[in-house]
């Protein structure tokens, strides 16, 4: 079986515990959950831009890709805390830059 059939079954877990035990893990929704997609993948995509033996373009490409994910993740991570919104747009800005100076 894959990678991805463990990490599915994982989330799939996690939410039916939220729902059967309310109390211990209710937390988990699906903020939650696109924190955790989105963040694993965009930390491997930017990982696999950075170090892998590909041309300038396809290297930058997994960059800006990884740094979607990560801006993905980030906005849903303020939403899943119930943030104030105006931590969104530093967040992002911050992203971008470090996947521009990378």
């Amino acid at each position: 079986m894959s990678k991805n059939f463990f990490f599915r079954l994982l989330l799939a877990l996690a939410w039916l515990l939220s729902v059967v035990l309310p109390d211990t893990f209710g937390f988990f929704n699906l903020n939650w959950a696109l924190v955790v997609i989105c963040g694993t993948g965009g930390i491997a995509v930017l990982l696999r831009g950075l170090f892998a033996k590909k041309t300038g373009v396809l290297k930058k490409g997994d960059i800006f890709l990884g740094a979607l994910l990560l801006i993905i993740a980030a906005v849903s991570f303020v939403f899943a805390l119930a943030l104030p919104k105006n931590y969104i747009w530093p967040i992002i800005a911050v992203i971008v830059a470090a996947a521009g100076v990378i």
